[in-house]
């Protein structure tokens, strides 16, 4: 079954490195302005000036951890995971608790599949923060690909509380549903997704509901998102 696109990067910081206007040493200002620098980089995707932006810092002040952050970010930006790895985990060995390096090193290893130390590191950050959206939804998805049908659909839902109507924790459900033949609900979580952007409707959630008429055998149903996946994409390979 396609699998919808839960690693939409939502967490790329924002320079974190603000330094007093009233501050005269030399070195932290010039810490400050390329720490500014290296995230305007890295949001521009221009990596290569990012990093060089996040080494000089280095040389100015050895496991700065904004610099250690900006790195690890930057290798990941690049599908460099086990590098990434190596600077969020020097970072939290200089800096224990840094959120940054927590939610970056657990993306990390949730993109390598090990999504038992994903989970574990996820959970510390919420320690700090229980209520992020997008941690929840991520621990979520992970304990859904480790099958753990009952954490992950609690946090899904609690995702609802908090956020009614929330995408991915809609989305979350109906391929946790899916995973373990619950396709009654499955479908009852992908149609209210499509109630409610029924205008500008993902190509995939029409694909997944009908799926879900297909498993259901109500096939006189599932022929109209079928149809209307191939209105919008003539050669889409799960709606033929």
């Amino acid at each position: 079954m396609e699998s919808l696109p839960f690693e939409l990067d939502q967490m790329i910081l924002e320079n974190p490195a603000e330094i007093s206007a009233s501050t005269t040493d030399p070195k932290l200002v010039e810490i400050s302005e390329l720490s500014k620098k290296g995230y305007q980089l890295l949001k521009e995707n221009r990596l290569q000036e990012a990093k060089e932006a996040f080494s000089k810092i280095l040389n100015l002040e050895e496991n700065n951890n904004y610099a250690l952050v900006g790195l690890g970010d930057t290798e990941r930006k690049q599908n460099h995971f086990r590098e990434a790895i190596n600077y969020y985990s020097l970072c939290l060995s200089c800096h224990p608790g840094n959120n940054y390096a927590l939610f970056g090193l657990a993306d990390c290893y949730k993109a390598l599949n090990q999504y038992h130390k994903a989970i574990e590191i996820w959970e510390q950050y919420l320690v700090h923060d229980d209520r992020n959206i997008t941690v929840l939804t991520r621990v979520a998805d992970a304990y859904r690909k480790t099958r753990d049908f009952k954490k992950s659909k609690q946090l899904y839902l609690k995702v609802l509380d908090m956020e009614n109507n929330n995408a991915y924790a809609l989305i979350g459900l109906g391929h946790l549903h899916y995973d373990f033949k619950e396709y009654k609900d499955a479908l009852y979580y992908w149609t209210k997704m499509f109630e409610i952007n029924e205008k500008s409707v993902d190509i995939r959630v029409l694909t997944s509901i009908g799926n879900c008429h297909r498993k259901l055998k109500t096939f006189d149903q599932g022929v109209y998102f079928f149809e209307r996946a191939l209105k919008l994409d003539p050669k889409n390979f799960y709606a033929w």
